[in-house]
């Protein structure tokens, strides 16, 4: 019997090559799944910070106390926006990859836009609205994160 291969030994090497090799095909697939849900959380969490700083910072955002704009800041804001992008992106405590878009809505009309112009295809964006009063007049901040 010496030097004889035993069918048994050939059978269960090839369920156990084949069950190795689907764990692996679906690892494969999962882990980018994971990741890319990953990178959506983290860029909501730094998306809602930004709008809480605009909305609820008397310092930095557009805000006199939370949720009550002040047009005056927007007005600054807005100026120092298109002058000068990274001061606004250092004052809202973004990474320099990061970028965003920021467009102010008082009384359902169109107020300003800031940041980038354009939003590149293919990659991930994250949107969220968020709502405040500017002068007794209902206001919506909406925020583009990429």
């Amino acid at each position: 019997m010496k030097g004889q291969f035993n069918i048994e030994y050939i059978f269960s090497l090839i369920i156990f090559i084949s069950v190795v090799t689907y764990i692996s095909i679906e690892a494969a697939n999962t882990i980018p799944q994971y990741h890319q849900r990953s990178l959506e959380n983290r860029l909501y969490a730094e998306t809602f910070m930004i709008s809480d700083i605009l909305l609820k910072d008397s310092r930095d955002g557009l805000a006199i106390s939370p949720y009550e704009l002040n047009s005056t800041k927007m007005i600054e804001f807005n100026k120092t926006c298109t002058t000068d992008y990274n001061v606004i992106k250092g004052e809202l405590n973004l990474e320099k990859e990061r970028d965003f878009q920021l467009m102010v809505f008082v009384n359902n009309s169109f107020n300003f836009v800031c940041g980038m112009k354009n939003i590149p295809s293919g990659i991930t964006v994250i949107n969220l609205e968020r709502y405040g009063v500017t002068d007794d007049q209902p206001t919506k901040i909406d925020i583009r994160l990429w």
